[in-house]
């Protein structure tokens, strides 16, 4: 038969003590999560380095490419020009002092 105790003691719950297999585990994870972590930050900045340095090489490239096609743009200009015969024979009488028959040209020297 079950009969109850005269002096009834409160239980007090601790918890368990820890071995010290699993102390060594936990900081062992501790330390392989916080060389993963200083991994992962150099990582990124050194990513953030490259990536900026290409932006830069990427806004030059640009910039360079503005200007080629500028420069692009005025030598088709200019060809086009050159396909003309009047253009060719103002060239022609301007800087190689040509002239067309009937015409006398004069040279005024100051």
């Amino acid at each position: 038969m079950y009969q109850p105790s005269a002096v009834h003691q409160p239980t007090t719950h601790k918890p368990p003590a820890t071995p010290k297999g699993a102390r060594r585990r936990l900081r062992l994870l501790m330390f392989v999560m916080l060389l993963f972590l200083a991994w992962a930050v150099v990582t990124l900045v050194g990513q953030t380095g490259k990536v900026n340095s290409g932006q830069k090489d990427l806004e030059q490239l640009k910039r360079e490419l503005a200007q080629v096609k500028e420069k692009n743009a005025q030598l088709n200009l200019e060809m086009v020009r050159y396909n003309d015969d009047e253009f060719i024979g103002q060239k022609a009488r301007k800087e190689l002092n040509m002239t067309k028959d009937g015409e006398t040209l004069y040279d005024l020297q100051e």
